[in-house]
């Protein structure tokens, strides 16, 4: 994959859910991540303007730990989910939210 198909994915992944994670944490790429490093990563440049232009932060998973991914994906994917459940047109939800919306 180019950087410019990653960059896009992301940016229509961002705008399907109708919002921004505070964190992306994606899979070590090569097109998004030059050189994986828990403590110091090195960000495709390209990469790390989209993350600026969105107000977000790039971790990327640990090698050898797909859970990583799995649990900020996860949780971003519940939250779209209930989002639609209870007709919610805010790109966050939070508890107060969904507690003021069953009431």
């Amino acid at each position: 994959m180019d950087t410019e198909s990653w960059i896009t994915a992301h940016i229509h992944a961002l705008q399907h859910y109708g919002g921004v994670p505070r964190i992306i944490v994606p899979d070590n790429l090569k097109t998004g991540v030059i050189k994986a490093s828990r403590s110091e990563p090195i960000i495709n440049p390209s990469y790390q303007e989209m993350a600026e232009h969105y107000s977000t932060t790039i971790i990327p998973a640990r090698v050898r730990h797909p859970k990583d991914n799995f649990n900020y994906t996860h949780s971003f994917r519940i939250l779209h989910i209930l989002k639609n459940l209870i007709n919610i047109d805010h790109p966050y939800l939070t508890c107060f939210n969904l507690a003021s919306s069953i009431d």
